[in-house]
């Protein structure tokens, strides 16, 4: 049986996708005619398809709730190496997952979606198979924070543990998470700040992390270069990604997905190597490079690479 390396935790959502121009919402009309395509979606889905086949098969886990109707349509979306892990809600079997409506993903990308607390007292960490909780990596997406404080509290010494859900986080766990991967605009917030400069934002993120070699990537959301900034002996150091290339709007396949692409891949290339290793020394300036080439392969081709 091949060593879990990497746990994933994600809510999974039925996403709702629908190209339309967006006047036309606003015009009164009862009705538009147009097309939805619908998929299980949703943090843990997306970074198992772009992390997935960069790891021995069986190494990599994906933790999400859902209910058993929906595991074989989850499971047909994950791939075939990637081990799924879920835990079953069966309190009502006819319940849908949460939903998200995308409108426009190759353009606008604006998402509707609720909190999708629904779930909350499903995540224990009681509930996780035992193997899963034995990874060197645990990387978070959008789930509870009771979750969140159990996991770090029960951590082994050597694991590492990401986040990679914006700032629904608070403030006192994510100063002892070792990996923290967010926006400009979440970064802004958790440090309640107008600051929107990645490389303050990042700095100022590992200045207050207690964890040794913490690290705090702040993406630019395309607009300037991310930033990761690592947390070595009292100081903080940067390490500036290459600054993003301006794509034409027809080369773009997709923009759905494609942050939890970028810090997916980030963290993988970071803290695993190849046969699935922890790395002892974390290749942070390799990993942003990395990270970069996969969103845009993502962006254009609608896949990781």
């Amino acid at each position: 049986m091949t060593t879990p390396a990497v746990t994933i935790y994600g809510r999974t959502y039925l996403d709702a996708e629908v190209t339309v121009p967006l006047a036309t919402l606003s015009e009164g009309k009862g009705k538009v005619d147009v097309r939805v395509h619908a998929e299980l979606g949703g943090f843990g889905c997306n970074a198992a398809r772009a992390i997935g086949s960069r790891l021995p098969a069986g190494s990599v886990h994906v933790v999400t709730v859902c209910s058993p109707l929906d595991l074989p349509r989850l499971r047909a979306r994950i791939p075939a190496e990637v081990v799924v892990d879920a835990i079953l809600d069966d309190s009502d079997p006819t319940a849908w997952p949460p939903i998200s409506v995308i409108i426009n993903p190759a353009g606008e990308c604006r998402l509707l979606r609720g909190r999708g607390e629904e779930d909350a007292a499903q995540w224990r960490l009681d509930r996780v198979a035992a193997g899963a909780r034995t990874a060197s990596l645990h990387i978070l997406g959008r789930v509870p924070l009771p979750f969140v404080a159990e996991l770090l509290a029960q951590r082994g010494p050597a694991a590492r543990i990401a986040w990679c859900g914006g700032d629904a986080i608070s403030a006192e766990l994510e100063r002892e998470l070792d990996l923290v991967c967010v926006n400009v605009a979440e970064a802004a917030r958790l440090l309640e700040t107008t600051d929107r400069a990645p490389n303050d934002l990042a700095q100022a993120l590992a200045r207050r992390a207690v964890r040794p070699g913490a690290v705090r990537l702040v993406t630019g959301r395309g607009e300037a270069p991310a930033v990761a900034a690592v947390r070595e002996d009292g100081t903080v150091r940067c390490h500036e990604a290459t600054i993003p290339a301006k794509l034409p709007a027809g080369a773009i396949r997709t923009l759905k997905g494609v942050g939890d692409v970028f810090a997916a891949r980030f963290l993988i290339e970071a803290c695993v190597d190849p046969e699935g290793q922890p790395r002892t020394d974390l290749a942070v300036a390799q990993a942003l490079e990395v990270a970069a080439q996969a969103a845009t392969a993502f962006i254009t081709a609608h896949e990781a690479t």
